[in-house]
């Protein structure tokens, strides 16, 4: 069913099943109630969380008839305990409890000695149960029957090529580089293995005495006679064995008699840095997952190449500095100065406050040329030229009539961020498919004139009045993306947008 539900793309419950689907009844339920929960979720404070998700998903009736029954219920209270705590950071929000109780599932905490109980092993109903444990995670518990598994496998330590050790012991400092090392390095890294190899036989230990009734040691018999560095090579050592000559018998260990048990095998040959595969290919039975296999490297291409993020420049296609569209022009500016005095001037609007005297502007754009142009910019260019522009720019417009809108307006913000989900298109297997990706950008003002939200965006560029409508057309694209994030984020059903061009003391409404 979930094969199916991947194939047709449907695995997301946002989205309506279709009625080919098998199942669709006992689905849909199930798909609903993800979608109010989501609804809801976040509605309620967040130490409310774990409660409504409890009371409206059985979680705990699940599992309640689980096989682990108490103790699955008790995780579940302990989960919404452990949501509880987190709520209580001030600084916290939904998308960051879920990433932080996500984190701690892929990177749980280290427990204590003991991290799981004994309660049931004894039950009739949980006799027979396996339990797949690390050595550290079953040290001070037992079990009937232990099995050590893959004893054969050294202890995959990387010795690092770079070592400076210090035997406090016998404060000799130790060094080695590559294949190179002092005479301390030898005692040091020689002492360091035998550390480690105690420390080896510790660990085996712990893991053999885990046993109450019977224990199974299962290894790979090695081409060597002790095995190399592992566990098998400390129960060789101890047992006496010749592990290139070991068929099966029984030996004693004092009045203990160990049945020793070889199995035959193919022989393999080793491969140094080949994993050995999960599965071998046999009369073409995998030659059906190529296809597939094929079709999921396409989509992880695609994935990559696609952007999770645009703007409205990316998305008009603009090209360096002011976008170029259709319209007569009358720029002669290098493209780089025409990009910087475009910045610069929105540097001084953002901080000018239009109710001051126009005279004042002056001053403002010196204090910005000499703050805002960087340093490796201005060998390059006569920065006096810039200021100069700037200044003529700022003396048409204070006199022009959008600068005198603007004096009686109510100013709501400046510069402001947004981000908003948008839908894309792209073609993926010959047909067209709608995505959603961030749109993301800055407006440059928002404002309140007689009653009515207005969005403006300063424009710099170079265009003789007659070419002013065809500009603003241009940028279309740009002023829909403004309205609709000004739209979705203050819950407005209808705001304007002007594009003020500041070179002609002029602007457009689209």
């Amino acid at each position: 069913m979930i094969e199916e539900l991947a194939q047709k793309g449907l695995l997301d419950y946002r989205r309506p099943l279709s009625a080919d689907v098998r199942d669709t009844a006992a689905i849909a339920p199930v798909y609903a109630l993800l979608g109010e929960v989501q609804r809801e979720l976040p509605r309620v404070p967040l130490p409310d969380v774990m409660d409504l998700v409890l009371s409206k998903v059985p979680l705990l009736e699940l599992a309640a008839a689980s096989m682990d029954h108490e103790q699955a219920v008790a995780n579940l209270l302990k989960l919404r305990d452990i949501t509880a705590q987190l709520a209580q950071r001030p600084d916290l929000t939904l998308q960051g409890l879920i990433a932080e109780l996500t984190s701690r599932v892929f990177e749980p905490p280290d427990e204590a000695e003991s991290p799981l109980a004994e309660e049931g092993l004894e039950d009739r109903e949980q006799q027979g149960a396996v339990r797949l444990l690390s050595i550290h995670k079953a040290k001070g518990l037992e079990f009937p029957m232990v099995i050590l598994a893959g004893l054969h496998r050294g202890a995959d330590r990387r010795e690092s090529r770079i070592l400076i050790q210090h035997d406090w012991s016998t404060g000799i400092v130790g060094v080695r580089a590559g294949d190179l090392q002092t005479i301390g390095g030898v005692y040091v890294g020689h002492k360091l293995a035998q550390r480690q190899r105690a420390e080896q036989a510790r660990v085996l230990y712990v893991a053999m005495t885990r046993a109450k009734r019977r224990l199974v040691l299962s290894a790979g018999l090695p081409t060597t006679s002790k095995g190399g560095d592992s566990f098998l090579s400390h129960i060789a050592d101890a047992m006496d064995l010749d592990l290139s000559s070991i068929e099966t018998a029984t030996i004693r260990l004092g009045e203990t008699a160990v049945p020793i048990r070889v199995i035959p095998g193919r022989d393999v040959a080793p491969r140094l840095g080949v994993a050995e595969p999960l599965w071998r290919e046999t009369d073409g039975e995998l030659a059906g997952l190529l296809p597939r296999w094929s079709e999921r490297t396409a989509r992880r291409q695609a994935a990559r190449q696609t952007r999770l993020f645009t703007s409205p420049t990316a998305l008009q296609g603009a090209g360096d500095g002011e976008a170029r569209f259709a319209g007569p022009s009358r720029t002669t500016t290098d493209p780089e100065q025409a990009r910087l005095v475009g910045t610069l001037a929105h540097l001084v609007l953002e901080g000018w406050d239009f109710a001051d005297d126009p005279e004042k502007l002056r001053a403002c754009v010196t204090t910005i040329c000499r703050e805002g142009i960087p340093p490796q910019l201005m060998a390059k260019m006569d920065v006096g030229q810039i200021e100069t522009e700037l200044y003529d720019l700022f003396k048409t417009f204070a006199v022009s009539q959008p600068y005198a809108e603007l004096r009686r307006a109510t100013i709501l913000g400046r510069e402001v961020p947004f981000a908003i989900p948008w839908p894309a298109s792209e073609t993926r297997h010959s047909s067209l498919v709608t995505r959603h990706c961030v749109m993301e950008g800055v407006i440059d003002l928002i404002y309140r004139l007689d009653g009515r939200v207005w969005i403006a965006d300063y424009k710099t560029d170079r265009v003789g009045d007659d070419g002013l409508a065809v500009r603003a057309a241009g940028y279309r694209a740009q002023a829909d993306i403004y309205r609709a994030a000004v739209t979705r984020c203050l819950g407005l059903k209808q705001v304007g947008f002007k594009f003020i061009f500041l070179r002609n003391g002029s602007a457009v409404e689209v």
